[in-house]
């Protein structure tokens, strides 16, 4: 069920990214662009984030979504102006981008996969 809601999550997201886009282009990539790799692992995290918020909140705890994204901007030692802009460079090309997810569901499949998994 979970791997469903993440699965159309991101392909909301992807017709989103490619209707808009194809009207601006691609755009200059910003100064402190967060290398691609490190971006991708970026937009899985933000995934599961996602995937697993109630609200404002994730897994109804009583921390705040962007208290979450905080940290991981920290664990990732990004900053949030570096995640936009380089969400807006790479979301400038919509083809690359669809490989991105693509790679992102795939991932989230896997991880589906090995906690559904027999136990050892």
């Amino acid at each position: 069920m979970k791997a469903n809601k993440y699965f159309f999550f991101v392909l909301v997201i992807s017709f989103a990214c490619n209707s808009s886009m194809d009207i601006e282009g691609p755009i200059s990539a910003p100064l402190e662009l967060i290398p691609e790799k490190k971006f991708i692992n970026i937009l899985y995290q933000m995934q599961v984030l996602e995937g697993a918020r109630t609200g404002t909140t994730v897994l109804g705890d009583s921390i705040l979504l962007r208290n979450y994204y905080g940290h991981l901007y920290q664990r990732m030692e990004v900053t949030t102006e570096q995640v936009r802009n380089s969400f807006s460079f790479y979301h400038s090309n919509p083809k690359q981008m669809s490989q991105y997810y693509q790679w992102i569901i795939d991932s989230l499949r896997q991880d589906v996969y090995e906690l559904n998994g027999p136990r050892e």
